[in-house]
Formats: C-alpha cells, sequence, structure tokens
C-alpha cells in the first residue's frame, strides 16, 4: 500500500513554510512507523495455552477461530486460534493465553507499506488501513493498494515484486474523474468508493462476503457459486467491449436469474436492493427514447 500523491503534497506544503512540512512528515511516521502496528496487534487471534483456567477455556470455546499450520515453531505442528469478542478480551487472563496477530508487517516507513496474511485477513486488514488513514487526515491523503496472492512457500521476495506491480496498477487507475485511490484484487482494478457508473472495491469485497455467508449456511448452493464464476469468465473475455452497455445488462439479468433459482424469496428481495440502477445507454422499444436506467 502506497499514498497517493504524496509529491504534490509535500509541494503543497513547502509553500507554507518548514513547520507544515515536518507536520506532515510526523504524522506519516506516527501512522506507518506506530500505528500501522497497532491496528494489526487489534486483529490478533488467542492461542489457549495448556495450563490455562477453566474461566478462559470457556470463554474461547465456540468462538470464531482458525488452524494455523505451524513451521520452526515450539507450538505443535498445527493449533487452534480463537478471535475473542471484545468483551471476552477484557476478561481473559494474560498468562492464559498467547495473543499472535495473522499479519505480519514485513515494513512500514514513510509513505507505504507491505504485510502478509492469510488471504481475507490480509483483504480485511487493507480495508481498515484504509479506513483508518482516512479517519487519521480526514480524508486529505488517499492510498492505493496491490494484492498478490501465492501458496505459503512462495519466496517472499517474489511475492513483493509481484504486489508492487499490482499496485502499480491501482495507481494507474482513472475512471469517472477518479484517478489513483484504488486497490488491485483478484485481477481487478477498482476505487475504493463506489461511482454512479461503477461499484467500489469496497462495496464488492462487502458483497462477497454477504455471498461467502449464504453459502455457509446452505442459503445459497455450490452450483450458483460456479454459475457465477462462469458467467464472470464468459464476460470477461478479450473479445467483448466491457464498455458495452449491453454486456452489462445482459450480466445483471443473468444474475438475478441466477440467484432467482437458487435463493428463497426473502434473501432475493434483499440482494435485489443491491443491484445498483445503471444507464444502460440502450434505445427503449416501448417508450422511442434511450433509456436511462435499468430496474
Amino acid at each position: 500500500m502506497d499514498i497517493d500523491d504524496l509529491g504534490k503534497t509535500i509541494a503543497a506544503c513547502m509553500d507554507d513554510g518548514v513547520s507544515r512540512l515536518a507536520a506532515i512528515s510526523r504524522m506519516l511516521s506516527v501512522f506507518f512507523g506506530g500505528y500501522v502496528n497497532e491496528c494489526a496487534n487489534e486483529q490478533s487471534y488467542a492461542f489457549l495455552l495448556s495450563d490455562a483456567c477453566e474461566d478462559c477455556h470457556d470463554q474461547l470455546h465456540d468462538m470464531e477461530s482458525r488452524t494455523v499450520e505451524h513451521r520452526r515453531s515450539s507450538k505443535p505442528d498445527s493449533a487452534v486460534y480463537n478471535r475473542p469478542t471484545d468483551e471476552a478480551e477484557k476478561s481473559l487472563h494474560d498468562d492464559c493465553i498467547e495473543r499472535i496477530s495473522p499479519i505480519y508487517i514485513g515494513f512500514s516507513g514513510g509513505d507505504d507499506m507491505f504485510f502478509v496474511g492469510p488471504w481475507d485477513e490480509a483483504v480485511e486488514f487493507g480495508r481498515h488501513i484504509r479506513r483508518e488513514l482516512r479517519a487519521y487526515c480526514s480524508g486529505m491523503l488517499t492510498i492505493s493498494a496491490g494484492y498478490f496472492l501465492s501458496r505459503e512457500k512462495y519466496p517472499i521476495g517474489r511475492a513483493v515484486e509481484h504486489a508492487e506491480e499490482r499496485l502499480e496498477m491501482a495507481k494507474a487507475y482513472s475512471d469517472d474523474g477518479i484517478t489513483k485511490n484504488a486497490a488491485w484484487l483478484f485481477g481487478k482494478t477498482r476505487a475504493w468508493e463506489s461511482t454512479d457508473t461503477s461499484p467500489g472495491m469496497t462495496e464488492l469485497i462487502d458483497l462477497g462476503i454477504e455471498f461467502e455467508e449464504l453459502l455457509e449456511t446452505g442459503e445459497l448452493s455450490q452450483s450458483s457459486l460456479h454459475a457465477f464464476l462462469e458467467l464472470g469468465t464468459e464476460t470477461d473475455s478479450e473479445t467483448i467491449d466491457p464498455n458495452d452497455a449491453a454486456v452489462g445488462v445482459q450480466k445483471e439479468w443473468k444474475v438475478k436469474y441466477i440467484l432467482s433459482r437458487n435463493v428463497d424469496e426473502e434473501i432475493m428481495s434483499e440482494l435485489k436492493k443491491r443491484f445498483r440502477r445503471r444507464s444502460c445507454g440502450l434505445l427503449c422499444p416501448s417508450r422511442g427514447h434511450h433509456c436511462n436506467e435499468v430496474n
């Protein structure tokens, strides 16, 4: 992740004197040199030690957990970590658990950072950093991000290079008056926030999480997931113009068709609210003019 157009910000600060420039430098140093690590610690899981008391054992039982494989560690080959709730965190005994963040900060300083973690934790952590930076500087600075997914034994040096390549793609983003302030994720570059013509990366991730929950509860079938993947492959073909309005309309109706066959009416009604009304640019035969909305 890297701050956008920092050079322009510094140049503007220099016009206001050295003190303004020093303030910006201190602000970024505090954020990337210190606060980022605190953000990583906030996402920590709790590993229950063998001599933990019964109260701590009961509190962590049935909480959100994941199994992590360890190498070159005193822990077992695989260990279960639990994500305590805020309330549970207050009552856990420090000598009963070991707190370990799933995020490893490779470097963080100046105006950029690189981190490693489980793929879903990394995505969420990146979003969290972006939200925190936005609040920290009242939206005056923006940040772009690149993401690389690899197997656990992939050389970290090469992973950094690939992530930087994807960061450059995010930096090159320009659409609907928005430049940079974007993220590259799973083969797509999107602005963080949605516009009138395109959903933002944050909205798409949230929608993906909702679909994941539907899959886990069995309210959405695995076959529908494969149908979505096939639809994405079909409409991402190099022979298809992504700016062709008809492609977007066709994709939207196919998605609705898949949902209508795989989810009940209540869930379908809720998901329909997530579909944005967008200009299709097509001639409407019944009205004799160009449609401006697609329902």
